[in-house]
C-alpha cells in the first residue's frame, strides 16, 4: 500500500514507484518498517519544495550512502535535496553537490584543511559525523565562507551546491523539522488525488 501511494504521489508506475523506495532504504540502511515513513518523506519532500519524486530518487541514489554512514539523517538529507532543487540543482545534480559536500566535509584534504585553518576553523569543527550537517554548515557560515572559497573547499561539482546551502540553512533547519512531522503525508495527497471525477470513474471501473 504504501508502494502505491508513492506511484500516485509521483505519477509514476509501481515498478519505479518500488525502485525509488528500495534504492532509497537501502542507502540508510533501513527496512520495509521504515517504508511508510520513507514515502511519507518524499511525498512531503516533493509537495514542498521545486522537485518530484523521481528526481528526489535520482539525487537520492548518489548521497544517501554517504548520507547513512556519517550519521545524517533521512528527513536531513531530503531537506538538503530539495533547497538544493528550489536553487535549480535537481536530481543527479542536488545528489552528487551533497555527497561532494559531505565527503569533504568528513575528510578534507591537506590542502582543505589549511584552507579551513586560514578561515578560523579545524577540520574537527566541520566534521559532519560529529557536529552535524547543519551545525558544520553554520559554523562555515559564521566563518565568513564566500563563493571563491566554496569552490576550493568543495570543487566544481560540490561549490555551487554548499553555496546555496549555506545561503539556506534556516530552510534547511525548518524543511528537516516539517520531514521529521511529515506522518501520514502520502495517505492524504493520495486521497486529495482520488477526490475528483477521475477517480471516481476509475473506482467504479475497478
Amino acid at each position: 500500500e504504501d508502494t502505491l501511494r508513492l506511484a500516485q504521489a509521483g505519477a509514476l508506475d509501481l515498478g519505479a514507484a518500488a525502485d525509488i523506495s528500495s534504492n532509497i532504504l537501502k542507502g540508510f540502511r533501513g527496512d520495509t518498517a521504515q517504508l511508510a515513513k520513507t514515502v511519507d518523506v518524499l511525498a512531503k519532500a516533493a509537495n514542498s519544495s521545486n522537485t518530484n519524486i523521481q528526481q528526489l530518487g535520482d539525487g537520492m541514489k548518489f548521497v544517501a550512502p554517504v548520507a547513512a554512514g556519517l550519521g545524517v539523517s533521512l528527513e536531513e538529507t531530503t531537506a538538503a535535496v530539495g533547497a538544493l532543487s528550489d536553487a535549480g540543482l535537481q536530481a543527479t545534480l542536488a545528489g552528487t553537490g551533497l555527497r561532494k559536500i559531505l565527503s569533504n566535509l568528513e575528510n578534507p584534504t591537506t590542502k582543505e584543511r589549511k584552507l579551513l585553518r586560514d578561515l578560523g576553523l579545524t577540520a574537527e569543527d566541520v566534521k559532519v559525523s560529529q557536529v552535524g550537517l547543519a551545525t558544520a554548515l553554520q559554523r562555515l557560515k559564521d566563518a565568513g565562507v564566500d563563493a571563491g572559497d566554496a569552490l576550493e573547499l568543495f570543487g566544481d561539482r560540490g561549490g555551487p551546491a554548499a553555496t546555496v546551502l549555506l545561503d539556506s540553512i534556516p530552510r534547511l533547519r525548518e524543511f528537516t523539522e516539517q520531514l521529521d512531522n511529515s506522518g501520514g503525508t502520502a495517505a492524504e495527497v493520495s486521497r486529495i488525488m482520488d477526490d475528483n471525477l477521475n477517480g471516481a470513474l476509475l473506482r467504479v471501473k475497478s
